[in-house]
């Protein structure tokens, strides 16, 4: 077990790093918990004022500055302190309840050491391998000396000193975020104590810090103080009194305010709570009022930062990376500081590990070597003269690597060669070998021939039956839990190609054949080469065999067949690739050569070169994070025995609480991490990344005439160099294809230069500046589209023009890329001048056709119509007035041909809300409600020029509803109307206001049940389309009365016709207003007559009869008259006369 101690503000933070070799794989599991000094404190309750926290990391720093020990101002700070002693040691005045002890910083640190040890030992039940604490940077040399004195008084033997610099980085870089080739990193420790800058760079997996500063003024206490006093003010002006006196206990409100500090970088506001501690009110403190409290402290962060960087000679903008620690840098006003500041770097992956230092220095634990042996010489394993494997023993080689190689499918047969050739060469010589090509390097002897060998695969081969039928992953399987990786070269038939660097110097080359993820039995080849020499079974040959021979079909008599016994039983691949636990120094670290710390601390931090090293399956896999954190099912019982470090209550019996942890979050990688540190491919192909140098040197730096060169021979610069960097004339070409003719400056394009496409085309010419386009320039796109003006930062920036196909597209300003301030821009048929905005039409401008008609006129909001503008519309339609998101909106008129068509609102260009149209003579046609471009609701409707006027409800521009509708000189109709007739119940009246009709409406016309008053009286009945239709009633102005039947507004069918005295007149059927068919006629003497009717006169049979009721006459009738044969009767009842009459003469008697 490895143990991490990070004594921190006001509490010790302590991590536990417990490896398992289980399986050949390493897990660790990081957790964390913080105890206190005094062991009777109530975290929460302030009421015992004896029982404090000691802020012991801040006490410790007394020590840092002897001209800073005035015991009266630190007592101010720290009431519990005593003294500082002439030993370097600080004298306490401590209260254990009602006990008071002198003690010593050093003694309390040693107590509680001593029973931490004790209790973790106990619980673990485990030895203790090493114990990691973590010195800050701003310590003295007297206050780590009182803290390894502490740590010997507590009997830690095997205690390791690391920076707390170094063990902050280390996770970042182990975990490949940032690039171990080269990157310039800035750290930025802002902890409650102080605050801690630096600047490192990373170089070929060397760190080296430039430049370190503390800064004792600028820590969170500050802040914490800031807030206070302008709580204190803000308290005093809401309630007249002062906070102070309220609440006396300063530490208290102190405490209130870091709380609300750590709240305010999440949340707008916080409401501080004073009212629990005896104050009268709380209060609410806003982001905005911290963050002005923060102009002052961030000047001061600013300052420092530009100062470190004029001291380094650096920009801003060559860091890449921004790791930014400590609660306060969470601030949302430092981050944006710190992005403002490093602009070009990345600042996202400095978030993905909660405590950074600690796991640093538990990776240090486990990963570091003491001695990193180099060797001299890199081997090369050349497969079929296409892919290669590289070890060797440095940082940027795997100490072991291997390919996965598809076997080639033979022509004939089922054997097939795969023609493996070993070769090495000089590490000093590896970036140029790997820089030249093939036959280049070898004629210069870069490459040295060691060995050749033709393997003969056979395809026809295939694991045993019984173990190829057992399934690759299941439940014994102890990697089941594994996320491994997919291959699919797996699923052929495949060589796999295995190349070692062992610690005594030897390499190790095997050769397996594998047959759908499974190696074949006695297909296992290995070879041994020590010193350029071939041996087998660790025997050495008499030298080196010539390649002739090694190829030849029959070897010599004397040369032993070089042919290896294979101890392979065939097995799953992918386990034998995990359980790999070879491992190659990927970072190195000299404590003696850091040039930011004195030469007194080097030796009591310990001034040896720190190398750390990472297993090989996790760099070549390049899935480190993934794997790290897996924890496979075979873990799950031990990993309960492991919880957080917790001060529980006396009754709980066990220090360390069980809880689910799980490790911590995977780092994400980097997506500048462009450049692959390793040389070495990874384990499903062999593309090489990593860049190498061919050129001249001069005091161990690249200057003069050189080329850097990309692994797999592509050219990545070619020109002048000055320290290391680009500096003068030369041409540099990027990982996507395109290729940069430019004069350089400190490693950055400078001056007038080319950029040319992977395809060779020019695609800029012009100014750079910091390796940027600035000045004047054109840049050439695809489509023919050219941009022709200036540049900054590499965008267009400034007065520039677009042309595409030779047509000026766009004329104007740009700024960051975008088209901003005035311009004008050609899109289609169209043209618009006017104001731009981040890329948009914005402000005023001119919308027109391209033979200058306008289309529109006014104002723009984001690429839209928006405000006050003028738009012509196709028809010849005008529109004058508000516009929002490109629509009409607000008031608004509508003209055509110069006379006004509409008058009122618009809602999304249509016409919405109360408007007025006009006609062509400029008189008023609709009034009233719009909805959708139409008029619904109460509205006026004026026709025929001025004919008729309608007021009422109207739906999508036609009269629907109730209303009104009244005709010049005729009367008017209110009533209800369907489709703009009238429909349902109405009333017409004429123009001296009297009714005319009242009742139903049927599609304009009288229909239903009404009451018409007419020339010649009053009707009430039925109407059917407009006529009288149905039964009914006629009163005539003379008084006469029709009661019946009418139809086509005639009387028609049977009726009563009653005279104005009352007495029925006639009685019976009707035919177009006149009598017709059956009927019965009163006359005024009583008498009446019954019978057939023909166009209102008697015609046909009848009879008359007397006023008694007896028979008159009998007989035919022919226009009121007696025609024909009848018979006349007395009154009496006898026959008075017989016989034929001709107009009511007896002519004929029978």
């Amino acid at each position: 077990m490895f143990l991490t101690i990070d004594i921190g503000t006001s509490s010790y933070k302590g991590h536990i790093l417990t490896p398992s070799d289980q399986y050949s794989f390493q897990h660790a599991f990081y957790v964390e918990h913080a105890w206190y000094f005094d062991s009777l404190i109530v975290v929460g309750d302030r009421k015992h004022k004896e029982n404090r926290v000691f802020d012991l990391r801040d006490v410790v720093r007394i020590l840092n500055d002897p001209s800073k020990r005035d015991i009266t101002s630190i007592r101010e700070r720290w009431p519990f302190i005593k003294d500082v002693l002439a030993d370097g040691d600080i004298a306490l005045d401590i209260r254990y309840g009602d006990r008071k002890v002198d003690e010593r910083v050093s003694k309390v640190i040693t107590d509680m050491l001593s029973y931490v040890l004790e209790r973790v030992l106990k619980d673990l039940n485990t030895l203790v391998f090493g114990v990691c604490y973590i010195v800050p940077y701003d310590y003295s040399n007297t206050a780590i000396a009182l803290m390894r004195h502490s740590f010997e008084e507590a009997q830690i033997s095997k205690l390791k000193l690391v920076d707390e610099r170094f063990a902050t980085l280390l996770p970042y870089l182990y975990y490949g975020g940032i690039d171990r080739q080269d990157a310039y990193i800035f750290l930025m420790d802002y902890g409650d104590s102080c605050t801690t800058l630096s600047l490192a760079r990373c170089l070929k997996g060397r760190l080296t810090f430039l430049s370190s500063k503390s800064l004792s003024t600028l820590s969170g206490r500050q802040l914490d103080r800031l807030l206070l006093k302008y709580i204190v003010l803000k308290y005093s002006r809401y309630t007249g009194s002062s906070l102070l006196a309220d609440v006396p206990d300063k530490e208290v409100l102190l405490a209130e305010s870091e709380s609300a500090k750590i709240h305010l970088s999440s949340e707008d506001s916080v409401d501080v709570q004073l009212a629990v501690h005896g104050a009268r009110r709380d209060l609410l403190v806003r982001r905005q009022e911290f963050e002005a409290l923060l102009l002052l402290p961030l000047r001061t962060l600013s300052t420092s930062i530009q100062q470190m960087l004029r001291e380094t000679g650096l920009h801003g903008e060559v860091v890449d990376s921004v790791i930014a620690v400590g609660g306060n840098a969470k601030i949302p006003a430092v981050s944006r500081l710190l992005e403002s500041s490093f602009p070009f770097a990345d600042h996202q992956y400095g978030r993905s590990i909660a405590h950074p230092a600690t796991l640093g220095s538990s990776l240090l634990q486990l990963n570091s070597a003491r001695s990193f042996a180099t060797d001299l010489w890199c081997y090369r394993v050349f497969v079929d003269d296409q892919h290669f494997i590289l070890v060797g023993r440095g940082l940027q080689t795997l100490t072991r690597d291997l390919l996965f190689y598809p076997v080639p499918t033979p022509k004939k047969g089922t054997t097939s060669l795969v023609k493996i050739i070993v070769e090495r060469c000089l590490a000093s010589e590896l970036e140029r070998a790997l820089a030249l090509p093939y036959k280049e390097a070898k004629e210069k002897e870069l490459w040295r021939y060691v060995f050749g060998y033709h393997y003969m695969a056979d395809i026809s081969a295939a694991p045993r039956r019984e173990d190829f039928s057992a399934l690759s992953f299941g439940a014994s399987n102890p990697f089941m839990g594994y996320k491994c990786p997919d291959l699919e070269v797996l699923t052929q038939e495949c060589l796999e190609i295995m190349a070692h660097f062992l610690q005594d110097g030897r390499v190790v080359v095997s050769i397996s054949q594998v047959h759908k993820g499974r190696y074949v039995p006695n297909s296992t080849l290995r070879f041994s080469f020590t010193d350029g020499k071939v041996i087998e079974y660790l025997k050495p040959h008499s030298g080196v065999m010539s390649e002739n021979r090694l190829f030849a079909m029959n070897d010599e008599p004397y040369c032993t067949a070089l042919t290896a016994s294979t101890s392979l039983t065939a097995s799953s691949v992918i386990p034998a690739v995990l359980s790999d636990r070879s491992t190659s120094a990927i970072l190195e670290y000299s404590v003696k050569e850091d040039a930011t710390l004195p030469e007194e601390k080097k030796k009591l931090l310990s001034d040896e070169t720190v190398v750390v090293t990472c297993p090989n399956r996790f760099l070549r896999s390049r899935t480190m994070p993934e794997l790290t954190n897996v924890v496979p099912a075979f873990a799950y019982s031990a990993r309960s025995e492991f919880a957080h470090i917790s001060y529980g209550a006396a009754t709980d019996s066990r220090f360390l609480k069980k809880e689910e942890l799980p490790c911590f979050v995977p780092p994400r990688r980097s997506p500048r991490n462009e450049r692959l540190f390793f040389v070495g491919p990874p384990v499903a192909s062999s593309p090489v990344t990593a860049c190498v140098y061919s050129g001249t040197f001069r005091a161990g730096r690249r200057e003069g005439k050189g080329m850097e060169f990309s692994a797999n021979h592509s050219t990545v610069y070619q020109g002048d160099w000055l320290e290391d960097r680009y500096h003068g004339e030369g041409t540099l070409w990027f990982s996507d294809g395109r290729r940069l003719e430019c004069a350089f400056e400190r490693g950055a394009a400078e001056g007038s230069g080319r950029l040319f496409s992977r395809e060779g085309a020019v695609v800029y010419e012009g100014g750079f500046a910091r390796g940027e386009k600035s000045g004047s320039g054109t840049e050439y796109e695809e489509g023919g589209v050219i941009y022709t003006g200036e540049f900054r930062k590499g965008l267009r920036h400034g007065k520039g023009t677009l042309v595409c196909d030779n047509q000026c597209v766009y004329d104007g300003y740009w700024r960051n890329g975008l088209k901003h301030g005035k311009g004008k821009e050609v899109v289609g048929n169209t043209m618009y001048e006017g104001d731009f905005k981040r890329g948009l039409r914005h402000g005023q401008g001119v919308l027109t056709r391209l033979d200058s008609q306008i289309i529109y006129c006014g104002e723009w909001k984001w690429g839209k119509k928006d405000g006050e503008g003028k738009e012509l519309f196709k028809g010849g339609i005008e529109y004058q007035g508000g516009y929002k998101d490109g629509r009409c909106e607000g008031k608004g008129r509508q003209f055509q041909g110069g006379l006004l068509l509409y008058e009122g609102e618009f809602v999304n260009g249509l016409r919405e809300g109360k408007g007025t149209l006009f006609d062509d003579n400029g008189e008023v046609k609709m009034e009233g409600m719009f909805r959708r471009g139409k008029m619904n609701g109460v509205c006026t409707i004026v026709g025929n020029g001025g004919a008729s006027r309608y007021t009422g409800e109207v739906v999508d521009d036609v009269p629907n509803g109730k209303g009104k509708e009244e005709y010049r000189g005729e009367g008017c109709y209110v009533g209800e109307f369907a489709n703009g007739l009238r429909h349902g119940k109405g009333c017409f009246y004429n123009k001296e206001g009297e009714l005319i009709y009242s009742g139903g409406w049927l599609f304009g016309l009288k229909h239903g049940v009404g009451e018409l008053h007419d020339d010649f009286g009053l009707y009430s009945g039925e109407f059917v389309k407009g006529q009288k239709c149905g039964q009914g009633s006629y009163t005539l102005y003379s008084g006469d009365h029709y009661k019946g039947d009418f139809a086509e507004d005639l009387y028609n069918g049977r009726g009563e016709f009653t005279n104005v005295s009352g007495r029925v007149v006639y009685e019976g059927e009707w035919r177009d207003g006149q009598r017709h068919g059956e009927g019965k006629m009163f006359f005024g003497n009583g008498e009446y007559y019954q019978g057939e009717f023909v166009h209102d006169t008697m015609c046909g049979k009848g009879i008359c009869f007397y006023e008694n009721g007896m028979p008159k006459y009998v007989g035919s009738f022919l226009n009121d008259m007696r025609n024909g044969e009848g018979i006349e009767y007395k009154v009496n009842g006898e026959v008075l006369e017989q016989g034929f009459y001709v107009n009511n003469e007896l002519v004929l008697s029978l």
